[in-house]
């Protein structure tokens, strides 16, 4: 039972972390060029396959890889809760362990994954809050450390281990936010650095781990990358926001270390492995949409490295194992069973509704600001690489259209807020490091509309609530750990206004919903699992205030639409797979109400806007599977 509990918690947790793990179900690997004439072509004929790389068991949830010395790939599948072997000329894939392949207690919820000098398999398992280690050839499982086995302090959510030089283990521990070593013989375990032992700055949520040419240990703590000396504990920044120039964190999953002693970090939130300097924290994009030819990330998850220097990455929203090039960036992928089809958009992430019901939509990977037609689907390009002046998008994500009819969009890589004219798709930067004054930006998600006109966004970077003045781009904040009193922010996301003014912010960290002061940055919990009643969130993501002053807010970790009470924070479920007909919900990421009433939800996992009736939760699909994408110069078909 307890065994159980903790694997829900993780999963909830787990969702939470991956922020875009839900919301990108397939990414396009192909992309035709764009036309200026009129084309006219099939549903079949404008259809692209992804062929299968491989044969054997499919990916679910590839979360951990490591090289074994024979250059083959051991993978984690978290959704298989099994060991899978790629052979990495071939692509093929053999389970090598799970509850029915190797004798030893069967994996619960098994997040990290190690080798140990003799190629045995270690594997951390939160579920059953324990190491084990697995015998590569036959798949038996034993158990290292857990309550029972070894001394020292219990592991309470445990979430990623390293094997050091002397063979002893390093876990990382989210909830402890600490690190432990773990005598691979005994199981003892003792805590290495938290906030009592060692100097520096406090780990807060450390998730990833690796050792450093030198030995010393470096971790991924939630914003930045922490070095941490394995004698005493002591603990120094070597990347952050404020730490080292380059594009900010995201939302970071995993790291790892170079030969050379640069640190690589897999960024699912801006879809890019980052390679990082270790001396000065200096951060550069490494392999992305836009760096590097290949099939595009849809959630690097987790890496390692080959021994020719190459990164091997696991992408659970590709279900798919890519090996990405050390010098150019390039990406093939290794393995996969997936046939992924092309739709039309690619990752569509944000939506807006304008005064006059026009519908807005940002697409990350096409790099582009889009008005669909409500009434017939037809998607009309405003801004993209091709249309319009200005700054280029790299991972546009929240839009928001402001009172005179521009639009307003964040872009967390670009580290910047930018204004799109809707005429002629004109692109300025209202607000970066270079334009307005204030604290700059980290990563800015959501948007929305101020009262006065400003825009409100929410910054994961900064783990904070950002006014911006519409004509400066100055910048202030409104609410973070030291401005306003009251439950402080996990992870910032979603964001919209009531008609009072205070801000309302989907806050995917702690699960819940938050109402912000606009004045005082003062927070509160709206809705939570220990506020309010029915189905509690697990990833709560967009949300916009429904013309009843109730909220409606969409959960990709559900698959569902929720309304929420402003009074009491409970919680039903308006749609999601039992509640309505029509198209099920895959990562359902953003929301919008039309002036009907009606709410707008897009959807990655479909590339479609589905239209929900807020009374009986049927669900509509609005845009075609292959529409015509119009300009000024004719159409444009986008398959």
């Amino acid at each position: 039972m307890r065994g159980e509990k903790n694997k829900e918690k993780l999963f909830n947790r787990y969702m939470n972390r991956q922020v875009a793990l839900t919301l990108l179900r397939i990414v396009l690997i192909f992309t035709v060029s764009l036309t200026s004439t009129i084309i006219v072509l099939s549903e079949e004929e404008t259809t692209v396959m992804q062929g299968a790389v491989g044969s054997g068991p499919s990916f679910i949830m590839p979360i951990g890889i490591q090289v074994e010395a024979d250059g083959n790939f051991v993978v984690f599948d978290l959704g298989l809760e099994a060991i899978i072997r790629v052979d990495h000329n071939t692509g093929n894939r053999t389970i090598i362990s799970n509850a029915t392949i190797g004798s030893g207690p069967a994996f619960v919820a098994p997040m990290g994954i190690a080798l140990e000098s003799d190629e045995n398999i270690v594997v951390l398992d939160v579920g059953l809050e324990a190491i084990l280690r697995v015998n590569p050839i036959n798949g038996n499982r034993t158990i290292i450390s857990n309550a029972t086995i070894g001394s020292g302090v219990n592991f309470i959510v445990p979430w990623a281990l390293t094997v050091e030089s002397d063979g002893n283990i390093v876990v990382t521990d989210s909830v402890l936010s600490a690190i432990l070593r773990v005598n691979p013989t005994s199981g003892n375990r003792t805590i290495i650095s938290n906030a009592t032992i060692g100097t520096g700055p406090d780990l807060i949520v450390p998730i990833d781990i690796a050792i450093e040419p030198d030995e010393n240990i470096v971790v991924f703590d939630l914003y930045g990358i922490v070095r941490i000396d394995p004698i005493s504990g002591n603990r120094s920044m070597v990347s952050d926001a404020t730490t080292g120039s380059g594009p900010c964190f995201c939302a970071a999953e995993s790291l790892v270390v170079e030969s050379d002693g640069h640190i690589i970090v897999a960024d699912l939130g801006l879809e890019s492995i980052i390679r990082v300097n270790p001396s000065n924290g200096n951060r550069a994009f490494l392999s992305n949409a836009k760096i590097g030819s290949g099939p595009s990330f849809g959630t690097p998850e987790a890496q390692s490295i080959e021994a020719d220097g190459n990164i091997v990455v696991v992408d659970p929203c590709l279900e798919a194992v890519i090996r990405v090039n050390k010098n150019n960036g390039n990406r093939e992928i290794v393995s996969t069973a997936q046939t992924i089809k092309d739709t039309g958009l690619e990752i569509p992430r944000g939506i807006s509704v304008d005064k006059d019901n026009n519908i807005f939509i940002v697409d990350s990977s096409l790099e582009a600001v889009i008005r669909v037609n409500p009434e017939n689907g037809y998607r009309y390009v405003i801004s993209d690489p091709s249309k319009g002046s200005g700054i280029e998008f790299i991972a546009p994500f929240g839009i928001a259209v402001e009172s005179d009819g521009h639009i307003i969009v964040t872009d967390p890589a670009l580290e910047a807020v930018i204004r799109v004219d809707p005429k002629d798709g004109a692109r300025v930067v209202l607000s970066n490091s270079q334009t307005g004054s204030g604290p700059n930006l980290g990563s800015p998600m959501g948007i929305a509309i101020g009262l006065n006109g400003d825009i409100i966004l929410c910054d994961l970077g900064i783990n904070a609530i950002i006014r911006v003045n519409a004509t400066t781009g100055n910048r202030v904040v409104i609410s973070n750990a030291t401005i306003g009193s009251g439950p402080s922010f996990g992870s910032p996301f979603g964001i919209t206004i009531e008609s009072n003014g205070d801000i309302i912010a989907t806050d995917t960290g702690f699960e819940q919903i938050m109402r912000i002061d606009p004045v005082s940055g003062n927070r509160s919990i709206v809705s939570s699992a220990f506020v309010g009643t029915g189905p509690p969130f697990v990833a709560p993501w967009a949300i916009t205030v429904e013309s009843t002053s109730n909220l409606a807010v969409v959960d990709p970790g559900l698959e569902a639409v929720l309304r929420v009470k402003f009074i009491g924070g409970n919680r039903i479920i308006i749609s999601d797979a039992t509640t309505g007909n029509g198209t099920d919900f895959v990562a359902p990421a953003g929301i919008a109400i039309e002036t009907n009433g009606s709410i707008l939800v897009i959807d990655p996992g479909l590339k479609q806007i589905i239209r929900v009736n807020p009374v009986t939760g049927n669900r509509a699909v609005i845009t075609l599977t292959n529409p015509p994408i119009i300009t000024p110069q004719g159409l444009e078909i986008i398959t």
